[in-house]
């Protein structure tokens, strides 16, 4: 019989070592994202606090970046645009701004990194073009069709010297657009301190039972390493908690 575990305290733990880039098939000493840039016609999602694509790591000038508002009203219009219409940039399947309704106030995200650059450090971390030397434009060699995007999802509102994470209160949603624009990690590196299985954590237990396929990666926090530091949403069953 299948083991059920009330908590996570029994569930195991993977951990990435040195073999990992050879034993994925990836070059000699890199890890396994780098054999991830490598699939074919894929996309890695990520909801953060902005992508800056001048960075030389996203930057194809020679490319629009494909922008798109999205809410829960027309997602579905905008996933089956990028999964059907594909963009020809050579980093980004799309950045989208989100449109929610706060207070009875229509309220939107932007299309930018100004505060900290958060977004744009993590989202390189996850897909940027790494050069053998310098920092120049992120541009593939003729093959590059072949390489995976990101798709982008902006998350948060800057301000006159401020700035703050609007995360909806259902990011089921934003899963299931990912999911419908052809992605299939989803990767975030925000949460709460809060150490609970929250809303947004049994969202993602949900969506990831029905969509066997879809990976979801959270970071743990910043409150360790003491037990019961992880913060939600990394404490959802389903999820691959990082840090």
């Amino acid at each position: 019989s299948r083991t059920r575990y009330s908590s996570n305290e029994g569930s195991p733990g993977a951990h990435q070592n040195g073999l990992s880039g050879i034993l994925l098939g990836a070059d000699s000493g890199n890890r396994a994202w780098t054999a991830w840039r490598r699939r074919v016609g894929r996309s890695s999602a990520d909801a953060d606090t902005g992508l800056d694509t001048s960075h030389c790591r996203f930057l194809d000038s020679r490319t629009p970046v494909p922008q798109f508002t999205v809410s829960p009203e027309n997602a579905r219009t905008v996933s089956t645009s990028i999964r059907d219409h594909p963009s020809a940039h050579q980093r980004i399947a799309g950045y989208l701004r989100l449109q929610m309704r706060m207070g009875g106030n229509v309220i939107y995200t932007d299309f930018t990194d100004e505060e900290g650059g958060h977004g744009t450090h993590v989202s390189g971390s996850v897909l940027g073009y790494n050069q053998a030397s310098g920092c120049e434009e992120a541009l593939y060699p003729m093959n590059y069709q072949s390489r995976a995007k990101i798709l982008f999802m902006d998350v948060e509102r800057t301000r006159s010297n401020s700035s703050s994470l609007m995360v909806p209160s259902s990011i089921y949603w934003l899963m299931q657009l990912s999911y419908d624009s052809g992605s299939r990690i989803f990767t975030n590196s925000w949460g709460s301190s809060m150490n609970a299985y929250t809303f947004h954590a049994y969202q993602i237990d949900l969506f990831t039972h029905l969509h066997p396929t879809y990976t979801v990666v959270f970071s743990a926090g910043n409150s360790g390493p003491e037990a019961g530091s992880i913060g939600t949403p990394a404490t959802s069953k389903n999820v691959i908690a990082v840090g």
